[in-house]
């Protein structure tokens, strides 16, 4: 969902299924690591919803920036725009 004039927000949901709450509350701290670095780089007025699968308790960080770029570049071929469009660089 986007909402042009708002900042982006990202929610997680990480079910039980992925582990103990230490597991889960770890997992949740890399993904917000992992917002926070892109945050700067995604459209405004974006809502992100990511919801995780148990391997991901498992993951390495390389591995979660690895499936963020992809699942991102996936969303940006079906037409949503996700990166930030900075004038001063696309002016030739």
């Amino acid at each position: 969902m986007e909402q042009p004039n708002s900042p982006t927000q990202c929610g997680i949901i990480v079910s039980r299924r992925v582990g103990g709450a230490t597991v889960r509350n770890h997992l949740k701290r890399r993904l917000r690591d992992l917002y926070r670095h892109e945050r700067p780089t995604l459209a405004s007025g974006l809502w992100l919803v990511l919801n995780t699968k148990p391997a991901a308790a498992t993951a390495s960080l390389a591995n979660l920036h690895s499936e963020w770029a992809r699942l991102k570049n996936r969303l940006e071929t079906k037409g949503y725009r996700l990166t930030r469009v900075c004038p001063e660089v696309n002016q030739f």
